[in-house]
């Protein structure tokens, strides 16, 4: 059932609208150590319908370290961008916890505010490209019945790609795609209403002060207290 309120499910603060689920991950690096935290926030969207027909073979579950259609990096939306997030002793725990604050209420929240279904999220794509995410948009035209558009998409990929794995790659997820025709029942149509960026009824859209409610889960319980503890907080994340 859709929740267009944000819940924590482990490292992820999630946000179910039904056809598309919003996203923060807190994703830590191996490359910490108990002196310094070392992570990053992960601004995502999934698709539980667009993974079952692109990615059959890995079935969805929630939120994961698996496909999604986009991911964006929180701080790279902090003023200065942050190419990755650190904690230690010496950290002043009030102001990265602003700078994230900042960056989740002028552009996080308002990035997924456009993107509250797989219309909306496809026509975003078209509008505004982002790296590695020709898949997503294959994938979510041939939900949305637009054969055209999937088949341009897939070609453009395919001339893009960097390596012969890439093209390999390709070559199978096209294969997929097409076994999976009529497989995933998807009971939407894209009608120009749906086409734009607007939220689903009911669904409040509006950034707000403490927007995440989030603050103290993504860094922890720890956020008016020491940067030791919410370094060991965050320590406690998975490793990669």
């Amino acid at each position: 059932m859709p929740n267009n309120t944000h819940k924590k499910r482990g490292h992820w603060i999630v946000r179910d609208l039904g056809g598309l689920v919003h996203s923060f991950y807190l994703r830590a690096s191996r490359f910490g150590t108990q002196e310094e935290a070392v992570f990053w926030i992960d601004v995502q969207v999934f698709s539980a319908d667009w993974n079952e027909l692109v990615f059959p073979e890995r079935p969805y579950r929630g939120p994961s370290e698996g496909p999604c259609l986009v991911s964006r990096e929180l701080g790279a939306w902090c003023v200065p961008p942050l190419q990755s997030l650190k904690i230690s002793a010496a950290t002043d725990a009030k102001i990265l916890l602003a700078q994230l604050c900042s960056a989740v209420e002028q552009h996080a929240l308002p990035y997924l505010a456009s993107r509250q279904s797989p219309e909306a999220m496809l026509a975003k794509l078209i509008q505004q490209p982002e790296p590695g995410t020709e898949l997503s948009i294959v994938g979510l035209a041939r939900l949305l019945r637009n054969e055209a558009l999937a088949k341009e998409h897939m070609t453009r990929a395919k001339q893009n790609a960097a390596h012969d794995n890439d093209l390999r790659f390709l070559d199978l997820r096209e294969v997929g795609l097409e076994d999976a025709r009529g497989r995933v029942a998807h009971e939407r149509s894209p009608t120009a209403e749906h086409a734009k960026d607007e939220a689903p009824e009911g669904v409040d859209v509006r950034p707000r002060r403490d927007a995440l409610g989030l603050a103290a889960d993504l860094l922890g319980r720890h956020v008016q207290g020491r940067a030791e503890g919410l370094g060991q907080a965050v320590g406690r994340g998975p490793h990669h």
